[in-house]
């Protein structure tokens, strides 16, 4: 496995063990709401020159994907 290879499955990994990390904390403190949270990833290869202006705007374009798929997946169980 290459070092993006390996970087990739490192972001994607954090991200799953911030969601069970939630999931625990919603159950011990059994709080009356969902905790939930929408996170945008970018992973620049190496080779880019992108700046890292670009890459937080491509971050956040992701974040509002992630969140506009949550928002039309509660809307379409509610029917």
């Amino acid at each position: 496995m290459n070092g993006e290879s390996q970087n990739i499955e490192y972001v994607l990994g954090a991200d799953s063990l911030v969601r069970q990390k939630l999931a625990e904390i919603q159950e011990e403190r059994k709080l009356p709401f969902r905790l939930d949270l929408s996170l945008g990833q970018y992973i620049r290869p190496a080779t880019s020159e992108a700046d890292l202006d670009s890459c937080l705007q491509a971050a956040d374009m992701k974040m509002y994907e992630v969140k506009n798929q949550k928002k039309t997946r509660r809307m379409e169980a509610h029917v």
